[in-house]
């Protein structure tokens, strides 16, 4: 099959600069911020703060969830109960992983999560091999398995495209604890630091709901005080009730538009004071705040979720049944699925239609489907939307 070129960027990019008034060229298959035309699109940021492989768009994103099972019991847990593949059926989604993107001439991306991934070590060690030489792979991980299993770190600095590892820091030891488990916090650290003395790059995501939001700078300082000036990505997102944290009880502990607005402005002001940049704040609605924070929501754009049985979501907390990748052909599942399309069409979320910020941002399709049932209706936490 002949490669395909397509930029599922560019009708936002397109509609945002007739919504600015500027003049974009719309020749670019993939936009570079080469500077062509007059609009300052995202990637033009480049020239300013340092990004990652791929944060030109050139890279497709795959959350990979293998198992559910995990380590601990966080009231915010999305995850769920049910099958999981055997290695040998996961073998065969990532060669298809491999054909997909190939055929796409697209870069890819995979994050290894759960549930706790390295509670099967040798799935994770097959499939990062299985993958090739050319696709970078992370791990979302509590860090506990690292623990009781001393000779697994070695074993995984052994695989050369496993690149970074990421824990979840919810706050200072009582709050972070309060959320996870007795004793996550000390050992996450723990984690932390093992990973970072052997190599490999760390990373660190705070999930901001009722319960934290008030120690977003405190979890700043933290990491601040672990990593010093070294360049490393401490992200922050609000939480977004699905699986088994949808219940009454945990929705109520979702913020409201004002604590993540503060929140945001809280963080965005330690990070002037301290050098620290925009960095890890790759989020929607981030750019109300700083235009040169904050990125696309990546549903129907540059990513899909595989749960542990092979079902595929648009995004792990938007949980709307796309197919399977086991069984379905994801080339046709990924340009052909009537969900996706509509959510490609600039003017499919009316609330979003007319911001200047359409093209880095859309909102969370996942919070408005957590909060409303609708996934183009407005983002719940959005201070700027019309409704």
């Amino acid at each position: 099959m002949d490669k395909l070129t397509f930029d599922f960027h560019k009708p936002f990019r397109l509609q945002a600069a007739t919504n600015s008034g500027k003049n974009v060229c719309g020749t670019c298959s993939s936009c570079r911020g080469c500077r062509s035309c007059d609009y300052d699109c995202k990637s033009n940021r480049s020239q300013n703060e340092p990004q990652d492989p791929g944060e030109d768009g050139s890279e497709f994103y795959i959350q990979w969830h293998i198992t559910h099972r995990c380590t601990q019991q966080c009231k915010h847990c999305y995850g769920e109960t049910g099958l999981e593949l055997g290695d040998n059926d996961l073998l065969r989604i990532a060669e298809k992983l491999l054909t997909f993107v190939e055929t796409c001439d697209r870069k890819l991306l995979v994050v290894l999560t759960g549930g706790e991934p390295l509670l099967r070590p040798e799935t994770v060690i097959r499939l990062v091999k299985s993958l090739g030489a050319t696709v970078r792979c992370e791990l979302l991980s509590t860090g506990h398995p690292l623990h009781s299993s001393p000779d697994l770190l070695p074993r995984l600095k052994a695989l050369q495209t496993l690149k970074r590892i990421q824990f979840s820091l919810d706050g200072p030891r009582s709050v972070h604890d309060a959320i996870r488990s007795p004793g996550s916090f000390d050992s996450t650290l723990q984690a932390l630091k093992l990973v970072g003395d052997a190599g490999f790059e760390t990373a660190l995501m705070m999930t901001l709901s009722k319960r934290n939001a008030a120690s977003i700078v405190e979890v700043h300082e933290i990491a601040n005080d672990l990593w010093g000036n070294a360049r490393k990505r401490l992200g922050f997102d609000r939480f977004t009730p699905c699986g088994q944290s949808a219940t009454k009880e945990e929705t109520s502990q979702v913020c409201t538009k004002e604590e993540f607005k503060a929140a945001c402005e809280a963080a965005l002001a330690w990070r002037a004071k301290h050098g620290w940049g925009n960095n890890g704040m790759f989020r929607p609605l981030h750019c109300l705040l700083d235009p040169e924070a904050g990125a696309a929501c990546s549903v129907g754009i540059s990513g899909l979720t595989i749960m542990p049985d092979g079902v595929v979501y648009p995004c792990r907390r938007l949980p709307v049944s796309l197919g399977n990748a086991l069984h379905d052909d994801l080339l046709e599942l990924w340009l052909e699925n009537s969900f996706l399309n509509k959510m490609r069409n600039p003017t499919s979320v009316a609330a979003c239609v007319s911001c200047q910020h359409l093209h880095i941002c859309r909102g969370c399709r996942a919070a408005a489907y957590a909060m409303s049932g609708d996934a183009f209706g407005s983002d719940p936490h959005c201070w700027q939307a019309s409704s």
